[in-house]
């Protein structure tokens, strides 16, 4: 199951993982005020979304899902 984007799962990933805000964005190709914000409470005016894409990258670059997982939850999906 792949796990749902939410400023908490993405510190958790970021802390089980020992990355910083720095490192994050290096491996997803943004700045880190990008990840600043995605990691930011949905309250805070200058919070934003994570974009699913770059959730699902960054489960795969840290391990935490495979590609062939990602592709059995799409397909799941598709069929609903």
């Amino acid at each position: 199951m792949i796990p749902t984007y939410s400023p908490d799962a993405l510190r958790a990933v970021l802390a089980r993982h020992a990355l910083t805000g720095s490192a994050a964005g290096r491996l997803l190709a943004v700045d880190s005020r990008t990840i600043r914000k995605w990691t930011a409470a949905a309250s805070i005016n200058n919070h934003r979304d994570m974009p699913e894409s770059a959730w699902w990258l960054l489960l795969i670059l840290t391990g935490d899902i495979t590609v062939d997982d990602l592709k059995t939850h799409l397909q799941i999906g598709a069929a609903e």
